[in-house]
């Protein structure tokens, strides 16, 4: 597939693998490289709910990221959240249900304002939590979001990563903005908008589309859900994340990695469903 121009302008300099070991930026303890960690918690899953969320959260201190985005948070993982990452602002999509959670590190990232944007397709309660802060001086727009699941809503996730997509098109060219989540995206339903907008990057494209790091949701290695048989191991890249750079271009996709492949040392299960995205953006 031919790469598109901004895709193809820094496609060199990237790289892409496995975080298990906790790995970090492509620039590590540089002060203008930005870290962003996006997580589906699975909270949902009653399984070890509170042992996976400490091993989550535990998971993140050690990666120190300046933002994260989590999806699945429910009422009663909070508390363990907000405890154990007090170094983060907490800023929620809802108090009820589940609901997406931004953090941002309190230290390195300028909170300015934030604002929940419910999908008017949804049946499923779901919303972007958008979130405006500076990076070291640098603009930040956050969209984290959860679209539409199943197979059978295809036409409404589209509707919904259009909307998605438009957002971030339309916030000034001085601002980087970063938008992700879980989205439940097949690459048909990316096509059927469309395609990525011009200007716009998908994070593990732009960091060369590594086969080892493509499927965010693995059957064929996480065994927490049971599928009911040795041929239902689908394996999905369900989990994206997207930048829109700003012009000039100030932060650049620079490493795209996973974490959340360990087992909990008791229990025997994985974090989440979902292994996360631990994305790295360097000063161009």
């Amino acid at each position: 597939m031919q790469q598109r121009p901004l895709l193809k302008s820094l496609a060199e300099c990237h790289v892409a693998g496995d975080a298990s070991k906790e790995a970090g930026c492509a620039h590590p303890g540089s002060p203008t490289a930005l870290k962003l960690v996006s997580w589906n918690i699975d909270g949902l899953n009653d399984k070890e709910i509170q042992a996976r969320t400490l091993s989550i959260c535990n998971a993140l201190n050690r990666l120190e990221p300046d933002v994260v985005f989590l999806q699945e948070v429910v009422p009663s993982i909070v508390g363990v959240v907000k405890k154990h990452l007090s170094r983060y602002r907490y800023i929620p999509g809802d108090d009820k249900g589940y609901f997406a959670v931004t953090l941002i590190n309190k230290k390195s990232v300028t909170y300015t304002s934030h604002s929940v944007v419910p999908f008017t397709s949804t049946q499923m309660d779901r919303h972007i939590v958008c979130v405006e802060a500076t990076f070291n001086g640098l603009p930040l727009v956050l969209m984290n979001t959860h679209l539409e699941s199943m197979a059978y809503s295809s036409q409404v996730r589209s509707i919904q990563l259009r909307k998605c997509f438009r957002r971030c098109m339309k916030e000034p060219s001085d601002r980087t903005v970063i938008f992700g989540g879980d989205l439940n995206l097949r690459d048909s339903e990316v096509a059927s908008v469309g395609g990525v907008p011009d200007g716009m990057l998908d994070v593990w494209e732009a960091c060369g589309s590594s086969p080892a790091t493509r499927h965010t949701w693995d059957m064929s290695v996480n065994d927490n859900l049971d599928f009911g048989g040795e041929q239902a191991k689908p394996k999905c890249r369900f989990d994206r994340v997207y930048v829109r750079p700003s012009q000039p271009p100030c932060l650049v996709p620079a490493s795209f990695l996973l974490t959340g492949k360990e087992r909990l040392q008791h229990g025997g299960c994985f974090p989440s469903d979902h292994w996360g995205l631990v994305c790295c953006f360097s000063h161009s």
